[in-house]
């Protein structure tokens, strides 16, 4: 699934239901820097020995946004059966823009996660309560980011299931 138009942000934010009840279970961020020796401001060069070239060798962000972000969300879908009830869903974009703490929302609680359409760009949005957010959870006292923005927005989802462990509901006292 991809999100590129207003259609497709109105479609996922209803077939997915905000991500609420759910958590940021992995964050991965990729830069496309490299090692260049010509950088793109200056002329080529022809290099004489192997020695010139590795001086000449500096580190070049090639084009500006091109960061690639993976999200990985684990979420309850309440439109059950028509849909499954837990899902994985990962979220995969070449960002332009990335929020400077973002990893900081690993395993943080997801009261609601969407997509805006923003000129030509597409926004996630997040909301989720900071520590102190007190024992009441609520929009009104949640703090609400931009996790990145981007062209497209590329969606991949599955059913995810509970790990195997003993069947505590079966044993003899």
């Amino acid at each position: 699934m991809k999100i590129q138009a207003q259609q497709d942000v109105d479609a996922v934010n209803a077939r997915f239901n905000g991500f609420h009840d759910g958590f940021v279970k992995r964050i991965q961020v990729t830069t496309d820097n490299e090692f260049m020796t010509d950088m793109p401001w200056e002329a080529q060069r022809q290099f004489q020995s192997n020695e010139e070239e590795l001086l000449a060798a500096g580190r070049c962000a090639p084009y500006p946004g091109t960061t690639a972000i993976e999200i990985d969300i684990h979420h309850y879908n309440y439109d059950w059966p028509n849909q499954p009830l837990k899902r994985s869903i990962i979220l995969r974009a070449q960002a332009s823009r990335l929020w400077d703490r973002l990893v900081s929302l690993i395993g943080r609680d997801i009261f609601d996660l969407s997509f805006t359409k923003d000129g030509d760009n597409i926004s996630c949005v997040l909301t989720h309560h900071a520590e102190d957010a007190g024992p009441i959870l609520t929009m009104e006292n949640g703090t609400t980011t931009v996790l990145f923005s981007a062209c497209a927005v590329e969606i991949d989802e599955t059913e995810w299931t509970e790990p195997e462990g003993p069947d505590y509901g079966s044993q003899v006292r």
